[in-house]
């Protein structure tokens, strides 16, 4: 048995069930529509024997799909229907009939018995509410603790469930006896429209009529909750019509109410109360998408969703947001870090997989309630051990260019933090085309920027040309030595995200990293260190230790701290690095650097320093690229003023990283006025037409929950995966 805090979403609850090999797991209607996003699909789990779905109903075109998937790679799913006050086990579906018959419950369990027992003014003769008997009815209802003395009182539970039995001897849930609403005299199944919604491929919630303000019989409306995907709407005047034809009413008797994600309970089931108070405020999607106070824990919760979307450029960030889920990456990592740093007064291991809701339940947790953040030192504060280094490797690195001190090393240690972000942030989510466009939005994030500047800095100086521009100077001059090489960071580092897209996009390569994530790293360090010991040469000239292939080696080498879990796994990454990194360069400071960097990265997860120079750090980290890319040409009109140059260097980097930010956020505001790019307009055109059975739209994965701890029962204790 494993028991683990690791979210279904998480690659790590894989990994973890993977090597334990385990052979079923339990879930909730909640946890497939997670699975879904996630990519289950592609998951590659040979010691699965069955998977078993109870808490809730589960759609029919997701016990098919589930049902279907089962049957091509080797495991059954059992559908399972039951109640608390029957020890929440009544009926099962059998696996072989659950793809040809999904809407059925199907038979009682072994030892139970189902009827079917009239129910007045239902017009169907051969639907009545289901009746189950059987040993594991509770024993009554206890009002009083005197009743608990009491032994059995009722043997019959009467479910409130609306049932038919089919031609197959299958029992169906067609509605419940509370499932009903009244609109103008009309009796409406609620559970009837939703499915004919889902049939649509629009994944809704609906509430009985709500009495609106001036309380006429005319003004109820029939709520419809939708939670809207990221690329695809088919509008709220579809989802009107189409639920409005489901119920038999007018489109005017429809409220639909649009919402980023459904409020849920713990038990993973919708939070109705929470819906409807939604529904009731003055302006419920407006409420849903911007005041997240309803649903979590106020003031904190409100302000951590708007420091995603303003950090992020991203209007749809909520309360169920995480900064994997919305394709966060190395360059808004560390202002967002310091942000939630702030407001949490202590930043969480792993906060860039946990959703905003979580993290503000990290400080309701600690202060048993929901209460302000709690009270943080004013003279120090918690930064992430790789913003520090960050900011210290671009610091060395300008310092060492106006020849203020000579202490080599920092541009190599920066390749490897780029490679320890890449894996914590475009690894963690296991659907592998959410991966690449995360990968890809990050090369791109670094690319645009550093052509616009490298093409302004050929303009004014010739040592530049436009094979520096592309990214091609390591093509064409391999073996030069001149000015034009200053720009090898950008260049292999482009290469080198580009590359690792290239690899983890492959379908087997995917399920590999996945399955094994600290093998398939040691194999791809293998790859580079075939180059670092000119096994295959691609450059010999004094430049050849800047070249993405030598460098790919000093990338996996973050790579593998991120991946690396265990001690025994942290003691070969540690060996790997005393032993690869000397004699790489001639210059043995590099080398001392960027060992201490790493062997700091590997063991040293957070520090704490003075906090004006947290703030400091911050910043610098932050605006490291920009830091890189323009203190070439900042620094030399300082003459020897060193200290001068170096200060004005970082100033105009950091004043350039904030004015970029500001134009990209514009940018991405009037994208969000009506501008959108071509290729989303194209993803839609397909449901824009009509609402036609099967159509469906799958929105972006749901945040990853906070992951810790995790055991196997009977074995030894080991770290969570992340």
């Amino acid at each position: 048995m494993v028991l683990t805090e690791l979210s279904v979403v998480d690659e790590c609850f894989w990994t973890l069930f993977t090597r334990a090999e385990a052979t079923t797991f339990a879930g909730v209607p909640y946890t497939f529509d997670l699975l879904e996003r996630a990519g289950f699909a592609d998951l590659d789990l040979p010691r699965l024997r069955y998977i078993t779905a109870a808490g809730g109903r589960l759609a029919p075109h997701r016990v098919r799909t589930l049902a279907e998937l089962g049957q091509r790679t080797g495991w059954d799913l059992f559908v399972m229907y039951g109640q608390t006050e029957a020890t929440a086990r009544m009926a099962y579906l059998p696996p072989d009939l659950a793809a040809a018959q999904p809407a059925s419950i199907g038979i009682a369990i072994p030892g139970g018995a189902l009827d079917l027992a009239p129910v007045d003014g239902e017009p169907s003769g051969d639907v009545g509410e289901l009746v189950y008997t059987g040993a594991n009815v509770m024993l009554g209802y206890a009002q009083e603790p005197a009743d608990l003395a009491l032994g059995r009182t009722t043997s019959v539970l009467r479910t409130g469930d609306l049932a038919r039995v089919t031609d197959t001897g299958m029992y169906e849930i067609v509605g419940r006896r509370g499932g009903f609403a009244k609109l103008f005299g009309k009796r409406i199944d609620l559970q009837e429209v939703e499915r004919s919604l889902g049939a649509h491929g629009i994944n809704a919630t609906c509430l009985a009529p709500i009495p609106q303000s001036d309380s006429s019989a005319d003004s109820e409306r029939l709520v419809v909750a939708v939670v809207r995907a990221d690329d695809c709407w088919p509008g709220s005047d579809r989802i009107r019509a189409a639920a409005a034809e489901a119920a038999a009413v007018a489109p005017t008797a429809i409220q639909v109410l649009d919402l980023p994600e459904l409020p849920r309970l713990s038990s993973g089931k919708v939070d109705l109360p929470a819906l409807r108070k939604l529904a009731t405020q003055p302006n419920p999607r407006g409420a849903a998408e911007g005041d997240t106070s309803d649903v979590a824990e106020g003031d904190l919760v409100t302000s951590l969703v708007s420091a995603y979307a303003a950090t992020l450029n991203r209007d749809d960030a909520s309360v169920a947001s995480s900064f994997v889920s919305l394709r966060g990456d190395s360059m808004s990592y560390v202002e967002l870090s310091v942000v939630v740093e702030r407001l949490l007064g202590k930043l969480p291991a792993n906060w860039h997989v946990m959703s905003i809701g979580a993290l503000a339940n990290t400080v309701t947790t600690q202060s048993g309630g929901s209460q302000p953040p709690p009270h943080r030192n004013r003279w120090t504060r918690q930064i992430e051990t790789n913003v520090l280094l960050r900011a210290l490797a671009v610091f060395l690195v300008v310092g060492s260019h106006v020849t203020l001190f000579d202490l080599r090393g920092g541009a190599h240690l920066l390749i490897a933090i780029a490679g320890f972000n890449f894996a914590r942030f475009h690894l963690s989510n296991s659907e592998r085309r959410t991966r690449l466009r995360g990968m890809l939005a990050s090369v791109r994030r670094i690319a645009v920027p550093s052509m616009v500047w490298m093409a302004f800095a050929a303009l004014l100086d010739s040592q530049y040309s436009f094979a520096n521009v592309f990214f091609l100077h390591n093509v064409v001059m391999p073996d030069a030595d001149n000015a034009a090489w200053r720009y090898w960071f950008v260049e292999a580092l482009v290469y080198l995200l580009i590359f690792s897209a290239a690899v983890v996009a492959i379908p087997a390569l995917h399920r590999a990293e996945q399955r094994w994530p600290f093998g398939f790293v040691l194999v791809l360090l293998g790859v580079g260190l075939v180059f670092r010991y000119g096994l295959i040469e691609t450059a010999t000239g004094p430049k050849a230790i800047y070249t993405p292939a030598m460098v790919l080696f000093v990338f996996a080498l973050g790579w593998a701290i991120a991946r690396a879990r265990t001690w025994p796994q942290r003691g070969l990454v540690v060996a790997l690095i005393v032993v690869t990194l000397p004699g790489y360069s001639e210059n043995l400071t590099r080398v001392v650097i960027v060992m201490a960097g790493l062997a700091l990265l590997l063991l040293v997860p957070t520090v704490r320093v003075p906090s004006l120079l947290g703030k400091g750090v911050g910043l610098v980290a932050g605006a490291s690229l920009y830091i890189y890319l323009s203190h070439w040409q900042v620094y030399p009109l300082f003459g020897e003023q060193e200290l001068l140059a170096l200060a004005a260097s970082v100033g105009f980097g950091i004043a350039l990283w904030f004015t970029v930010g500001r134009l990209t956020a514009r940018t991405s505001s009037a994208a969000s006025q009506g501008f959108a790019p071509w290729w989303k307009t194209v993803r839609c055109l397909r449901i824009r037409p009509t609402l036609r059975s099967g159509d469906s739209c799958v929105s972006k994965p749901l945040s990853l929950q906070p992951n810790t701890r995790s055991w196997f029962v009977g074995g030894r204790t080991r770290r969570g995966c992340s």
